[in-house]
């Protein structure tokens, strides 16, 4: 996998239909009405969703447990990979995923959304990307870029190849740090090595109030048995 080659991969390509008196966005899940650029992506974050829940949902060590995942964290970061594939790869991450086929549209999308997450709100939803690259590592840089315009990625150098432990150590703290102390060594110890060229990492965070809160008087800690 090469990030952004010379040869650019086109905007539109065969299949995509455009939205009327648009450049951008594709016609959505088969229902004859436009989806905005924000809406291509949200589908596509959705229906991958329901296509892992699926899957896990039926695997044996997942069978009649509870699921928690976040299937846009999970697409986000795919979302940059993708944009740094090309041929095969690029296709089958596409397919999973997903992923709109008009690569402006996908990106306006991510821009989008990642914009709402980053507004403040009384209930606060934040997701933060970054990128962990190899400082001697020729990255393009339209591909950073691109990344830090479109997916709000901090891009930070690390030394892979001299330092593993102090890199893994730096990515510990910073996902740390983005979920208010949350997520301890999301990177355990040996999970970095001399290999590495690139990691990336996705980090979201909620935190609201109830519009209507229980009442504390009438609540009480019990079993939680899963469905199935």
């Amino acid at each position: 996998m090469e990030p952004f080659s010379s040869a650019q991969r086109p905007f539109l390509q065969p299949g995509d239909v455009q939205r009327p008196g648009s450049s951008t966005g594709y016609w959505g899940a088969g229902n004859g009405s436009a989806l905005s650029d924000e809406q291509s992506v949200a589908w596509a974050s959705n229906q991958f969703g329901l296509d892992l829940y699926r899957a896990l949902s039926a695997s044996p060590g997942f069978r009649n447990e509870n699921l928690f995942f976040s299937p846009y964290s999970i697409s986000a970061v795919f979302a940059l990979v993708y944009e740094g594939s090309r041929g095969k790869t690029a296709e089958e991450i596409q397919s999973v995923f997903h992923i709109p086929k008009n690569t402006t549209s996908l990106r306006l999308g991510y821009a989008g959304i990642s914009g709402n997450l980053a507004d403040p709100r009384p209930a606060s939803l934040s997701a933060t990307n970054a990128f962990w690259a190899e400082k001697t590592y020729p990255f393009l840089p339209e591909y950073t870029s691109i990344a830090g315009k479109y997916y709000r990625v901090n891009v930070s150098s690390v030394d892979f190849i001299g330092h593993p432990e102090a890199s893994r150590l730096a990515i510990n703290r910073f996902v740390e740090e983005s979920t208010d102390n949350r997520i301890h060594a999301i990177l355990p110890p040996g999970t970095i090595d001399g290999s590495m060229r690139l990691v990336i990492t996705n980090t979201i965070i909620f935190d609201g109030t109830w519009a209507k809160a229980f009442n504390r008087d009438e609540t009480a800690d019990a079993p939680h048995d899963p469905l199935g």
